[in-house]
This record gives structure tokens, sequence and C-alpha cells, in this order.
């Protein structure tokens, strides 16, 4: 099991150092399922960087995630699996302390509320906050064929053509003539 969590007595006993943070993370999976619905799975979490303590009182984490999970396709909802990187990279300050340097004054520092660094939410949530938006079953990424039923189908952004087919089929195209100056604006 890979130490993310640390008193900051201890990380003072290493000031200037860097603790190298390698190693598997599953102890985080059941915890990270159950804060998002859209994950089906979570093979691994691996984490490679380091956390260097900078003084007394400011505490750098340079690592990345590596997390191999399986989402439903966006398309079609089946399972996909994926593998993709998160950057975790944030300086922590001890609670109280008045620290000045570089990521004080652009204020990219984050004062902890205790005298402990526990990593384990800031790893969640960068997992989470970076899921794909868009996830494609091998096939789905090759045809560039979409669901359609009646009187629907799902366009691909960006598909100019079909989109000015489909709003001269619209039973709205018969209101355009009200409104002649807004589509000399919108051609423009």
């Amino acid at each position: 099991m890979m130490k993310i969590k640390w008193a900051l007595n201890e990380l003072r006993a290493k000031l200037h150092e860097a603790i190298k943070l390698e190693g598997d993370l599953s102890e985080l999976i059941s915890s990270i399922k159950d804060r998002s619905d859209r994950i089906l799975d979570i093979a691994d979490i691996h984490i490679n960087g380091w956390l260097i303590v900078d003084s007394e009182d400011e505490f750098t984490v340079d690592a990345t995630l590596t997390v191999e999970m399986t989402l439903p396709s966006t398309r079609s909802l089946e399972p996909v699996d994926i593998t993709y990187e998160v950057a975790l990279s944030e300086t922590y300050i001890s609670p109280g302390a008045n620290v000045v340097g570089d990521s004080q004054a652009e204020g990219m520092s984050i004062e902890l509320d205790r005298d402990i660094l526990d990593l384990q939410k800031p790893i969640e949530d960068s997992i989470l906050i970076s899921l794909p938006t868009k996830v494609l079953t091998q096939d789905e990424r090759e045809s560039h064929i979409f669901p359609q039923g009646d009187d629907w189908q799902v366009l691909e952004e960006g598909n100019e053509k079909a989109t000015s087919s489909m709003n001269e089929d619209s039973p709205f195209s018969a209101l355009r003539d009200l409104f002649p100056e807004a589509d000399e604006g919108e051609r423009e």
C-alpha cells in the first residue's frame, strides 16, 4: 500500500528533501467508484512523482496518476476500457503559516486545515475532474455511424452539411421569414 498521508512533523524532519511517490493506489478504487455513477469499474491507479518539502510550512506535490478504468461509451453506453494520465501538481501550506514565495504570491497554494497532509481527496478529485468527456468503442471510432431513430439522428459536431439540411427540413423553417435580418446576421 502506497503512503499518501503524513503528519506535518514527519515531513518537517525531511526539510529540503524529496519523497518519491510511486506505487499502486488500489485502496482508493472503491471510494472513487462511490463518488461517480459514470465509472463502471477501475482496474488500476498508479502514482509516480514527488512530494517535496520546500520549507517547514510548504509542501509541493508533483505527480502523474495513471488510471485504468471502464466507462460507458458516450454514444452507445457500451463498456469501454480506457487508460489515461492525470497531472497532480499542488502546493500545500501548514495551517496558519505565513509563507511568502512564488506559489503563495500567485494564490496557487492550499492551506491545510490541520497538521496532516492527506492526498486521498486531491488524488480522487483529480481523477474525477479529468474523466474523459468523449468515450467511444473501437467500432464507433472507426465507423462514424451515429444512433438514429424515427425523425431523429445524432450528428457529429462540426458537420455543417447535415446541420443545414436539417434546418431546412425543420418545422420551424417557415418562421424564418418573420425575422429576415436575423438570418443575414447569422450568414456573415
